[in-house]
């Protein structure tokens, strides 16, 4: 970085050059340099924090006994170091980033790492900046969100690729709503069952011929807050779908049978 220098302007006059003008603010983001010194910068503290690490003077994070350590993350301008929660440690940071400072002449955002920390709970960071939080995403819920994700392509996308070889291998004659944990169950599959409930709770059947909708289990009502029918069930009524509560002739309710196996107020719900 010392034999990095910023430009000079020149003013003519006349025709004739005058004096020189020197930026005093050096390079900037934005300025085409920037990246690729950026990235000649942060190799070198890379090499710093892998040279403590073969010292044996930072641990980092391992996330396997076969794999090797973590020490930090990058995104864009900012680093995150990861290291034991003990004192050599912190100091052995300290004074890498102080060496990072003096040898590439770049100087780390450091300011109130001296001030006491005032630790807030977790629960209080997660809620909205509108209620007085940070806005921080809950593991656990990003998690669950991204499962939910995952198991509704199963559902909406029988013909992709996962969905065949998980459909063959849990659910041969069935759908994944029914499909039992198995035997040797994979960490995938057991995770996609445990958003199961979670999923079917925020979920309801789009009413169309009503071929697939089972009158007891399905939700397709919207009159509970289980949007499922209340009237109890003989054992003749079980199996039967929407689709045979539709007169096929024309397409509507058929209004004798609908109010014959179900109480007035599914009725309503559903004419």
């Amino acid at each position: 970085m010392f034999y990095v220098e910023s430009v000079r302007y020149s003013l003519l006059i006349n025709g004739d050059q005058v004096w020189y003008i020197k930026p005093s603010r050096g390079l900037r983001q934005g300025d085409p340099l920037s990246p690729y010194l950026f990235i000649m910068c942060t190799e070198g503290l890379i090499a710093l924090l892998w040279g403590a690490i073969s010292r044996g003077e930072l641990n980092g994070i391992k996330l396997g006994p076969e794999l090797q350590p973590l020490s930090h993350f990058m995104f864009a301008d900012d680093i995150l170091l990861l290291g034991q929660a003990i004192v050599s440690e912190a100091q052995v940071i300290r004074d890498l980033l102080s060496n990072y400072e003096l040898w590439y002449g770049q100087l780390v955002n450091g300011s109130g790492t001296d001030k006491k920390i005032h630790w807030i709970a977790w629960e209080q960071l997660c809620k909205s900046k509108e209620e007085g939080g940070l806005g921080f995403r809950r593991t656990q819920d990003f998690n669950q969100a991204l499962l939910c994700k995952q198991a509704w392509r199963l559902i909406t996308g029988p013909n992709c690729q996962l969905s065949r070889t998980l459909n063959a291998r849990y659910y041969p004659d069935g759908d994944f709503f029914s499909a039992k944990l198995g035997s040797g169950p994979s960490f995938t599959w057991r995770s996609l069952l445990s958003i199961r409930d979670l999923l079917n709770n925020g979920i309801e059947w789009k009413l169309g011929r009503g071929q697939s909708i089972n009158i007891c289990q399905h939700k397709w009502v919207h009159h509970t807050h289980t949007n499922k029918v209340i009237t109890p069930m003989d054992q003749d009524f079980k199996d039967l779908r929407v689709s045979d509560l539709i007169d096929p002739e024309v397409g509507v309710w058929d209004f004798i049978k609908v109010n014959t196996i179900f109480y007035q107020v599914d009725c309503e719900a559903i004419l």
